[in-house]
């Protein structure tokens, strides 16, 4: 069996214009459990504080996740990072592993970041909706075919 490692993702929830972000934490943390990515465990941590090189933001939901250490996981969750950064029209989703070679750390970037714009409209929470109410579905056909995070 292959020794595990620990894989951190950090999610933004909210956009560039400083808009709240439906909860993409846990339709991704759904999808970790449904897809086609095995993983042994995950959580969420809500509102984290800390930031990552000159990233605006100051609050992520970080999903961690415990995982086989091999190179189809890094890059199931390198290519989870870049649909939450496409979706979420952030310029890079920050991922951390802590595994067998260290720590290790990538900036993983949307297809194509639109500056100066926020996030697809059906990413954005309502005023009238819960706090942290689940994202249904943050797939997008054009840049991601396959991977659906619906709930």
């Amino acid at each position: 069996m292959p020794k595990r490692s620990k894989y951190t993702v950090q999610i933004p929830i909210q956009d560039n214009l400083g808009q709240p972000l439906k909860d993409i934490a846990t339709a991704a943390h759904h999808y970790l459990h449904t897809g086609p990515i095995q993983n042994a465990a995950s959580k969420i941590y809500r509102n984290v504080e800390g930031n990552w090189r000159d990233d605006p933001q100051e609050r992520f939901d970080d999903l961690i996740l415990v995982a086989d250490d091999t190179p189809e996981m890094d890059s199931a969750v390198k290519q989870l990072a870049v649909h939450i950064a496409d979706v979420a029209n952030q310029w890079g989703v920050y991922v951390m592993k802590e595994g067998k070679n260290g720590i290790q750390d990538w900036v993983m970037p949307p297809p194509q970041f639109r500056k100066g714009e926020g996030a697809d409209p059906t990413m954005l929470k309502n005023v009238t909706e819960k706090p942290q109410e689940p994202a249904q579905d943050i797939s997008s056909p054009q840049t991601s075919p396959g991977l659906s995070l619906a709930q």
